[in-house]
């Protein structure tokens, strides 16, 4: 049986060369509780490139601005930190 213990470290993440990624339905729900905290979580890591894009595609019309505000706030309610999810959204 598998148990994690917080006092093992992490591994090493592999930085990956520069992409672009498009998610489409990007304010659903499974971009909003699995996509976007994995990719918050790779850009603190340091393993997405700089000059990676990340396209977020809705049908809904929403304006960027709004986007990044009620995806910041739904990530926030995950525990995510602040500092991370804004790196995540410079991105965005």
């Amino acid at each position: 049986m598998y148990h994690h213990s917080s006092t093992l470290p992490l591994p090493e993440r592999t930085p990956v060369p520069v992409f672009d990624l498009v998610i489409a339905g990007a304010s659903g729900d499974l971009a909003i509780r699995k996509l976007f905290p994995a990719l918050v979580q790779r850009v603190s890591e340091g393993v997405i490139p700089g000059a990676s894009r990340i396209v977020a595609i809705v049908r809904s019309g929403e304006a960027e601005e709004s986007l990044k505000a009620s995806t910041a706030a739904r990530l926030k309610e995950q525990g995510l930190k602040t500092s991370d999810i804004n790196g995540f959204l410079d991105r965005l």
